[in-house]
């Protein structure tokens, strides 16, 4: 099935599905580990998905990566080829388990070694589980944490730095 998947930049025909599929994965991976957060949170969330990903059409320095499987959005990521950070890999729930997330994170590390990164970063919200299961089995390892305030969130947030060599 993962086959005829197609990681390829986003388009602004790719926002709409592509919001959807990040506010999906936030409801079920983030939101469970904050405190306080409403509907009109989520709303405001859904906006900031919305924005991010239609400013990612015109941003040249990040590469905003969907995965499309024939036409439709499953869910996309971020990287910043600047600094070799992995900012956002989001995946619709309902495609998790299916080795999509492995492709999207293949691609970005093959991204990362083509713009001359010796090494691959990113944060991971403390508590999420399933993220760290994830990326701990991807190869990375934990480089430190860090707190700090996170003006989407509106709250302050330990994340755990993590880091993977990109050798050859």
């Amino acid at each position: 099935m993962t086959d005829t998947l197609i990681l390829r930049p986003i388009k602004p025909i790719d926002v709409e599905p592509a919001t959807q599929c990040g506010l999906d994965a936030w409801c079920g991976g983030i939101l469970p580990l904050l405190n306080g957060f409403g509907a009109l949170d989520i709303l405001r969330i859904e906006r900031l998905f919305h924005d991010f990903l239609l400013a990612g059409i015109e941003t040249k320095d990040d590469q905003l990566i969907v995965a499309d499987l024939e036409g439709q959005i499953l869910g996309f990521y971020c990287l910043e080829t600047r600094t070799g950070e992995l900012t956002d890999l989001w995946l619709a729930p309902q495609w998790h388990g299916k080795g999509i997330a492995t492709r999207m994170f293949g691609d970005a590390k093959e991204r990362s070694r083509r713009a001359g990164r010796e090494e691959l970063k990113l944060k991971v919200l403390v508590g999420n589980q399933r993220a760290l299961a994830f990326y701990r089995k991807e190869g990375m390892e934990e480089a430190g944490r860090q707190t700090a305030f996170d003006a989407a969130l509106q709250q302050r947030l330990e994340k755990i730095i993590m880091r993977l060599r990109l050798d050859g």
